[in-house]
């Protein structure tokens, strides 16, 4: 499962390349525990603070410091990984930072593996709207006079 922020391109020549050629391989050697790839974020302390769109209260998660998660505008799933989260998810205190929820709590309690492979997701490549008109498999009516991030 890949999950992308709606301000992301993907390009999907690429993802399926770097599914085939390593990410597939690499989550066959956790087939029960699932794994998951993206952008890995450490020792991240809890926001408390009610004024931002991270916070998370006490009574939805006690500890001070997160496990570690992915985070960022994207980052890719196997179906393992998918199923074992869910089927922890009724036992966990759900929060809004679903980041942090889903790739962080729920996959610590499910035990799935982190892989971190920032290199290949390009966090920072910024393109204009009329570099994506370009592209030959984006014909999307979406697109606005913002940039948009590449996958």
């Amino acid at each position: 499962m890949l999950k992308t922020d709606d301000d992301t391109v993907v390009d999907v020549e690429r993802l399926l390349y770097w599914i085939d050629r390593k990410f597939s391989h690499v989550a066959a050697h956790y087939n029960e525990s699932g794994a998951e790839f993206g952008i890995l974020w450490r020792q991240v302390p809890v926001n408390r603070d009610p004024a931002t769109k991270w916070y998370v209260p006490k009574k939805s998660y006690v500890g001070r410091v997160y496990p570690n998660y992915l985070n960022g505008p994207t980052y890719l799933l196997s179906g393992q990984a998918v199923r074992n989260i869910l089927q922890v998810a009724p036992n966990v205190s759900a929060f809004a930072v679903e980041d942090i929820l889903y790739t962080g709590v729920l996959a610590k309690e499910a035990g799935v593996a982190k892989r971190d492979v920032a290199g290949h997701f390009r966090r920072n490549l910024m393109v204009g709207v009329n570099d994506l008109r370009n592209l030959s498999y984006n014909n999307s009516p979406k697109c606005s006079d913002q940039s948009h991030r590449v996958l």
